[in-house]
């Protein structure tokens, strides 16, 4: 069996700065209720890792974020994802003097600055995201002059400005928003767009659909909460060289699926799914 990964692989930069802030955080405050106000980075291993060290995830998928934010008292630490948050959302904790801290992405980080500045000069801004994601939501809830186009549904161009500001959620395809900037020129022509794609999710994207050899399996490994893990899944589905795609979160998943026909195998793993769990994939593979 031929076994090729796709690089960079394992954890990006942003995922490993966000679990190494939780960490020492624990680490520092070994009698402070620790808890992440929703889930640090999309992979419920890295969450069981940090529950592990008693640090306590806030599902806010299905909850009024304000209310429970409410709930914190002095003396806990709350620590908001790296997906980037709604700011205004500090001032709660800080009423109730909750300490807390920020996992942003860096990358994210820039981007939401760039938003700003595109805010004080007065300009409108179109946001390119998947709605109800952490990192759109963060990125809208700047002003109210950030306009989000929906990667399914769209956007209403008579309420966005003549020249604004494009740009877009860092773990989309490459690919999905070229039609998207399309359609934005076409509205709106004296639009400035940056695609903000980070490196360690294009670098990923670009290499699966670059793949020229015929592929058995491709294994696409990651949570099915990871955005950038299900880009690369639906670029690996629309390449006519692979045979089958398959998304995994573990080795386990591998376990009554038959190998005997697989010669060539691809393995490709999120941003937020630890080296670990795809070298376990890899020995499982080669053993067999």
């Amino acid at each position: 069996m031929n076994i090729k990964e796709i690089h960079p692989i394992g954890y990006c930069y942003g995922v490993i700065n966000a679990i190494n802030l939780a960490k020492k955080i624990r680490k520092e405050n070994p009698d402070s209720p620790v808890y992440v106000f929703g889930m640090i980075v999309h992979n419920e291993a890295v969450s069981k890792e940090l529950a592990d060290l008693g640090i306590v995830t806030v599902d806010t998928s299905n909850i009024n974020k304000r209310e429970k934010l409410k709930e914190f008292k002095k003396g806990d630490i709350v620590i908001f994802t790296a997906h980037g948050h709604d700011e205004s959302l500090d001032a709660i904790l800080d009423e109730n003097e909750v300490t807390h801290y920020d996992a942003v992405c860096t990358i994210v980080k820039l981007n939401m600055g760039k938003i700003k500045e595109a805010i004080r000069s007065g300009r409108d801004v179109i946001f390119i995201g998947k709605e109800g994601h952490p990192e759109t939501e963060a990125s809208i809830s700047i002003d109210e002059r950030v306009h989000l186009y929906d990667i399914k549904n769209g956007i209403d161009f008579s309420k966005v400005g003549d020249n604004p500001l494009v740009t877009n959620q860092t773990t989309l395809s490459y690919l999905e928003i070229e039609h998207i900037h399309n359609d934005i020129k076409t509205n709106r022509p004296n639009a400035e767009i940056i695609d903000e794609i980070c490196s360690a999710s294009r670098l990923r994207q670009q290499a699966i659909n670059n793949v020229t050899e015929d592929i058995d399996l491709c294994l696409i490994v990651g949570s099915k909460t990871s955005s950038n893990t299900n880009k690369l899944f639906e670029i690996a589905l629309g390449k006519k060289n692979i045979r089958t795609t398959l998304k995994i979160n573990d080795k386990s998943d591998l376990i009554n699926l038959d190998l005997n026909t697989i010669n060539n195998v691809l393995i490709a793993s999120g941003t937020s799914t630890n080296l670990t769990v795809v070298e376990e994939i890899k020995k499982y593979l080669e053993d067999r």
